[in-house]
């Protein structure tokens, strides 16, 4: 798997993660931190694994609710303060 591959996963499946697992979103994060010249296979052999054990196990209330906060974030600016109090 290329470099840019695996950040494009990451990027597409983050909130998903944070939703099942805290913990595995912090662990994965800093795998994708220096890709260059390490050991792709095993980097992406690593972080996979770490995607499918994160996923394993059901997701919380809590961490629905967390994923969607920090989903919220990012529109902080876009939406008024009436449609943001409702959330």
């Amino acid at each position: 798997m290329e470099p840019e591959g695996l950040i494009e996963l990451h990027r597409d499946y983050k909130y998903l993660v944070m939703a099942y697992s805290q913990g595995a979103y912090a662990r994965m994060g800093p795998m994708l931190a220096n890709l260059s010249g390490g050991d792709m296979e095993a980097i992406a052999s690593s972080y996979l694994q770490e995607l499918m054990t994160a996923l394993k196990h059901p997701a919380s209330r809590k961490g629905h609710t967390n994923a969607l906060q920090h989903i919220l974030g990012h529109f902080k600016h876009s939406i008024g303060s009436g449609p943001k109090a409702e959330l």
